[in-house]
């Protein structure tokens, strides 16, 4: 998997766009790195857009598990919301396992289809800072020509 992940400290945000193949390891890559780079985050609030995933048939079952009690492990106490863009109703599906595996009081993942409004506001977000969002979606996204423009109300 292929990812580019972009902090956003004001407001305690982390956008990841993943791309690719995605397994076991790759995926455990991920929270490792997100960890190292989100450590001074008390709150975080992430919009993991996985659209671009094009395969996911390395990911297991044994790796989800591994990976859902390592993110615990390394996440305990602080407030982690994780919004999951999915493309396709398998991805959905895998996400909502992750999640049921993951999910504690203050670890939350959920998937979302599409669009950015509605994950946003789950995140906690009010109307204007959706608006700063998603301009610093647009300005940070390195495929925003393989993705649907993302419409910025006014």
């Amino acid at each position: 998997m292929a990812y580019t992940r972009e902090l956003f400290p004001k407001l305690n945000f982390v956008y990841t766009l993943a791309t690719g193949t995605l397994d076991d390891q790759p995926l455990m890559i991920h929270l490792m790195s997100f960890y190292a780079e989100s450590e001074d985050y008390e709150v975080i609030r992430e919009l993991l857009d996985t659209r671009g995933l094009q395969n996911v048939e390395g990911l297991t079952v044994r790796g989800m598990i591994r990976a859902a009690e390592t993110q615990k492990k390394l996440f305990p106490g602080r407030d982690f919301r994780a919004a999951v863009i999915v493309n396709s109703a398998e991805y959905r599906k895998g996400v909502e396992i992750y999640s049921s595996l993951a999910n504690t009081k203050k670890l939350q993942i959920k998937p979302f289809e599409n669009g950015l409004d509605e994950p946003l506001v789950w995140l906690g977000y009010n109307k204007e800072n959706r608006i700063k969002i998603k301009r610093f979606i647009s300005r940070h996204t390195p495929l925003r020509q393989q993705h649907h423009p993302i419409p910025v109300e006014v």
